[in-house]
């Protein structure tokens, strides 16, 4: 899993020789992302289009009747003001008008197809985001530069790839323009295009360059615009603020907010100073060069070889080719920028997971027949060399319960996750009455697999729906939710809120109930025992109650868990006593295991610690 791919290139120097490399690359993801844009809606896509070619005709067509119209004005001077001189005058001042009515008409049309397509791009690129986060093996989610990246791409989503689909029709629009436009001007002399060209090519030069200069800046910050999510977050999280306030950290957090902010600050004018002092010297030669080629045009009407109308047209014509010219260039700019970040986009859509349903492998049978066995399981984190598992041998029978306990970072949690796949052995195999683990298809697994976390989530959704997310196809049949919540110990608690089952939990809408630490315990409980698991984990999960209300949700635990596989993980060994079989867990390894008796018999770790834990309560 190569978080860093790439890295290298995007940050090496611009140089002038790459100028037509990049220009290349300008359009590098553009067929991708018009062949997506053309998949989210047809008839916005092909609407925007029309608009975008009749409206680009337009500004030559009105030049050319500006010419037609002064020329004509100059007739009807000259013919006293009287007869068809006038009538064609007022007739062409009349297209003149339709073609403006058009034209405006078109600006209204065309704006709000491209804004009913920009919603709908810019939400499916949010989705595609979303739908390949859901794919990922949880092995991404626990690494930091990933999140550098999924950073980088959801900052980039709402805005790189409607800006790009703009440009595409913007370019369009001005190339257009700029061909019937400059078919007027080359009238007069060709070589005025090829003035005009020269002048404005340094411009799309200097924007690329800054692009590039931009986007390895942003490339770069990802880290830090992440922090300073998160300090606003820790300033403002009902999750964290009492904490922010009785150390009194606000000030300290806030500092390093304005840190952070003030380096950007200052990063950003100095490249805005450098950008708008290049382009302000390249249009003083734009502007130049324009008024040197007017006097031009000028002179010739003063000598008649133009008339008054083809020096305002070649004027007009002159204007928008340059304009025209200058809007290509930052078009091209632009995409070339929008290209660029899309690299973010593209390069974490790009990733796969390694762990994927595949409904053509064997399912898990039912009932399970003798259990699951950890065989020479060994385990490390991508990017960590140490590993966490060392060589684990244990087995959960059928109808057996299991306890696990050692130190926190032992890797009691780890082997729940090899456990529900969602990570596989380095080395060794987890299998299924007999099978690797591996051999069956990942849902039909996760599916008979009910578990509990410590670090369980907090749904701000109703209580119905905390508790029907452990088993989704049956979370508005009421008579589940209700007996799970009766098996964990919830029932109670959610009777006694404003609206039952329907009350909203959490602070985050203003309708919720807030819970104590020991109700959403029971609530997280409730959605383990939603499904009717073949295997049920409680891993730390009831931190939050009182030693009596633990006995009891074990007890009812032990009850739920007849005929089933069941692994408990707690510090609390008067709960841990009810396993079956106690595995210890220490640095990686299984040190001991047996039932309770035997384990205070053997006199080891086990005994050394519920020893200690004992003395507690006398």
């Amino acid at each position: 899993m190569d978080f860093a791919h790439g890295r290298t290139s995007r940050q090496a120097s611009f140089s002038p020789r790459e100028f037509a490399r990049a220009l290349g690359a300008t359009f590098a993801y553009t067929p991708r992302v018009m062949a997506m844009v053309w998949q989210t809606s047809r008839g916005l896509t092909a609407g925007v289009a029309a608009v975008t070619v009749v409206r680009a005709l337009i500004p030559a067509a009105t030049i050319w009747l500006t010419k037609l119209v002064i020329d004509a004005v100059v007739e009807a001077i000259a013919a006293g003001g009287t007869g068809d001189s006038v009538n064609r005058v007022v007739v062409l001042v009349v297209l003149q008008l339709v073609l403006a009515l058009v034209g405006i008409a078109l600006d209204h049309g065309g704006n709000a197809l491209r804004a009913m397509l920009g919603d709908r791009f810019s939400n499916r690129i949010n989705l595609m985001i979303l739908e390949k986060a859901e794919t990922l093996d949880l092995a991404y989610f626990e690494d930091s530069t990933f999140y550098d990246m999924l950073e980088r791409a959801r900052r980039e989503a709402n805005m790189r790839p409607t800006a790009l689909v703009a440009n595409v029709f913007s370019l369009a629009s001005g190339f257009i323009q700029l061909v019937s436009v400059a078919a007027l001007l080359a009238a007069l002399a060709w070589w005025i295009l090829l003035v005009v060209a020269v002048t404005s090519i340094p411009y799309l030069g200097a924007d690329m360059w800054f692009a590039r200069a931009r986007y390895r800046m942003n490339w770069r910050r990802a880290p830090d615009a992440r922090r300073l999510w998160y300090l606003g977050y820790v300033m403002t999280s009902d999750e964290t603020v009492k904490e922010v306030r009785l150390f009194d950290l606000g000030g300290h957090l806030l500092e390093q907010y304005r840190r952070t902010f003030a380096r950007f600050y200052r990063e950003n004018r100095k490249l805005t100073l450098s950008r708008e002092s290049v382009t302000f010297a390249l249009g003083i030669v734009s502007a130049g060069t324009a008024s040197g080629l007017y006097i031009f045009v000028a002179l010739a009407t003063i000598a008649g070889r133009l008339t008054l109308g083809d020096l305002t047209l070649y004027h007009q014509a002159l204007v928008q080719t340059q304009e025209r010219l200058r809007r290509i260039f930052a078009d091209v700019n632009s995409m070339y920028e929008a290209n660029l970040f899309l690299t973010n986009l593209f390069d974490f859509l790009a990733f796969e997971p390694t762990i994927r349903p595949d409904p053509g492998r064997r399912p898990v049978p039912r009932p399970v027949r003798e259990g699951m066995a950890f065989h020479d399981v060994q385990f490390s984190y991508p990017g960590v060399r140490e590993p966490v598992l060392r060589g684990i041998d244990l087995t959960i029978n059928r109808g057996e319960t299991i306890a696990l306990v050692g130190a926190n970072g032992a890797g009691k949690t780890t082997i729940v996750k090899l456990l529900t796949r969602l990570y596989d052995p380095s080395r060794g195999r987890v299998t299924l009455d007999g099978v690797d683990l591996r051999e069956y298809d990942v849902a039909s697994v996760r599916s008979q697999i009910g578990v509990t976390f410590q670090d369980f989530v907090q749904f701000h959704a109703t209580a119905n729906d905390n508790i029907g997310y452990g088993n989704l196809p049956l979370k508005d049949v009421r008579a589940m939710v209700e007996s799970a919540a009766r098996r964990s110990g919830a029932a109670e608690t959610i009777e006694g809120l404003p609206e039952s089952y329907d009350t909203t939990l959490g602070r985050w809408w203003g309708d919720g109930t807030e819970l104590s630490g020991g109700e959403w315990q029971k609530i997280a409980l409730a959605r383990g025992y939603m499904r009717d698991a073949q295997l049920l984990i409680l891993d730390e999960p009831t931190a939050s109650l009182d030693a009596r209300t633990e006995y009891e949700v074990f007890q009812r635990f032990r009850e739920l868990t007849a005929d089933h596989m069941a692994v408990l993980i707690s510090h609390r060994f008067s709960t841990v006593r009810m396993a079956d079989r106690i595995y210890v867990i220490e640095n990686g390894r299984v040190s001991e295991h047996g039932t309770h008796e035997e384990l205070l018999d053997r006199g080891g770790t086990y005994a050394t610690w519920f020893g200690m834990q004992a003395s507690a309560y006398r």
